[in-house]
């Protein structure tokens, strides 16, 4: 296995995801959180959370980041919030604590995630 091959599997799983869900029944939200691999194999992690009445994911991201937020300028309140930066349309989606330099964890508007430093978020967000 490379990096391309998994990364095709992660893309097919994210995409099937929501059928997951559906056998699960309602109230969860499945998706993939990262892989390793080498030649032969890979190992994929799948998160499933349950929804909140709000319909909120309950992820371990989502979860820290309401927890540490104010470590970083940032109201717990702030997750799913909108905001712009560098022309992009970005929505905050979490927070990873044991990650120093990158801790928040955003959603761009084509889903792709990316994490940027505190600061910058809280910036932007604060600015808007």
């Amino acid at each position: 296995m490379d990096r391309s091959t998994v990364r095709e599997i992660l893309d097919k799983l994210e995409e099937i995801a929501p059928q997951i869900e559906q056998a699960l029944g309602n109230g969860y939200k499945v998706s993939c959180c990262g892989a390793s691999f080498n030649d032969h194999n890979a190992i994929i992690e799948l998160e499933i959370a349950e929804v909140s009445e709000g319909g909120e994911a309950q992820t371990k991201i989502a979860v820290d980041f309401r927890h540490h937020a104010g470590r970083y300028g940032l109201d717990p309140d702030d997750l799913g919030r909108a905001f712009s930066l560098h022309g992009e349309q970005y929505t905050i989606s979490g927070l990873k604590p044991r990650s120093r330099k990158y801790p928040i964890v955003v959603t761009r508007s084509d889903s792709k995630m990316f994490k940027f430093t505190g600061t910058s978020v809280a910036h932007a967000v604060h600015s808007t």
